[in-house]
């Protein structure tokens, strides 16, 4: 249900304006109406639910990482920085700090992926001892994940239509990885 609700509250908020035109950053970013609150609202909600069905994964099977567990809170604050930092511009403050946010914003964004990753990672290196299977799997889900975002970001540009896809894939990615679990 988790992965669910990520799938379907990223696919409201990309279509507030057009995906083929707008990232979801933009539309948090560039946009001086309700978008940035629905943004924000977007971050956290879909960073809380990545975070607990990941950990609710991680517990089925009992990995227990320190590191890995600090990635994965350290992504879903770096998504929630991410869409927090465009808040910033409804303030008044100095052009220049506005342009510095944006530029913060995609540093968080950036990170938030790469904490995700890193936190995956080590799950799927952990469990490359007991059950390779599944190991493979996620690996081939997170190479999958990443080259399919970066293909349509080659071929539809810098559009909303690559965040959709990561975020999708990603939830898709998590139902298939949490149910083969729940078997095991």
């Amino acid at each position: 249900l988790a992965a669910v609700m990520v799938i379907v509250l990223t696919f409201l908020i990309a279509v507030q304006k057009s995906p083929f035109e707008y990232t979801l950053s933009m539309v948090g970013n560039w946009f001086y109406t309700d978008e940035r609150l629905k943004f924000l609202v977007w971050g956290v909600i879909v960073s809380a639910l990545i975070v607990w069905l990941i950990l609710k994964i991680y517990k089925r099977v009992g990995f227990d990482d320190k590191r890995a567990k600090i990635s994965l809170v350290l992504s879903g604050v770096s998504l929630v920085l991410s869409a927090l930092i465009p808040m910033l511009n409804r303030y008044p403050v100095p052009k220049e700090l506005r342009e510095f946010s944006v530029g913060f914003h995609e540093i968080f964004g950036g990170l938030f992926v790469i904490f995700l990753v890193a936190s995956l990672y080590l799950f799927s290196k952990y469990l490359s001892k007991e059950k390779q299977q599944i190991s493979r799997l996620i690996v081939d889900l997170l190479i999958l994940i990443a080259g399919g975002s970066i293909i349509i970001l080659f071929v539809f540009g810098f559009t909303g239509i690559f965040e959709l896809f990561f975020f999708v894939a990603l939830s898709i990615a998590l139902i298939i990885v949490e149910r083969i679990v729940k078997k095991t």
